[in-house]
């Protein structure tokens, strides 16, 4: 429930206080080219959520920590030229793709497109780690406390940055799910380890 409401509430939220179908409309466009993009860095979780599930099960630690520090290597090397890429191309891509009138999805993109790295390391840690060693109410607790940021920053960011407000608050709230859920297992991951790769 608290995704549903997470990625719905960014929409709602615009085309409330902004009044404008057109803001709506760039967040929309922008969104689906990053989303788009980021089922390349979120692919690998089908094949490694029941791989890491069945280590653990067995209790075999190590190999659980080998599968997760590759998840997180597989994330930065395919999400650092992805998202660097799909900034550089922006302003030739949304132009060539959508046509005149469209300017603003740029800009959004540049944003959105942040969203590739730190929704791929949530994908890693939630639900690749999380889920599968049986701490689904932390995972959730995450998600809601991300949804909750979202929301104060929508509701603070959009009145003055319309669309790009919402696209700011978006990847500061997964920004914020990110780190949280690299504190709650930094016992068993190092937190020096994941970004050193």
């Amino acid at each position: 429930i608290a995704i549903q409401i997470y990625t719905v509430l960014d929409k709602t939220m615009i085309g409330m206080i902004t009044k404008d179908a057109y803001e709506n409309g760039y967040y929309e466009q922008a969104l689906k080219i990053s989303k788009l993009v980021l089922t390349v860095v979120t692919s690998l979780g089908t094949v490694m959520i029941p791989r890491i599930g069945y280590h653990y099960s067995k209790g075999d630690t190590e190999m659980v920590k080998t599968y997760m520090y590759r998840a997180y290597r597989f994330v930065w090397l395919c999400g650092i030229p992805l998202t660097l890429g799909l900034i550089a191309v922006s302003s030739n891509f949304v132009p060539w793709f959508f046509g005149s009138g469209y300017e603003k999805v740029v800009s959004l993109l540049g944003v959105l497109s942040m969203l590739i790295l730190a929704i791929g390391i949530n994908n890693v840690t939630g639900m690749q780690y999380l889920i599968p060693t049986e701490r689904q109410t932390l995972f959730t607790i995450t998600v809601i406390i991300g949804a909750v940021a979202n929301f104060v920053l929508n509701f603070v960011l959009i009145r003055f940055l319309q669309s790009l407000g919402a696209a700011i608050a978006s990847v500061v709230a997964e920004t914020t799910i990110a780190v949280i859920q690299i504190y709650i297992v930094r016992r068993e991951l190092s937190p020096y380890q994941i970004i050193k790769s």
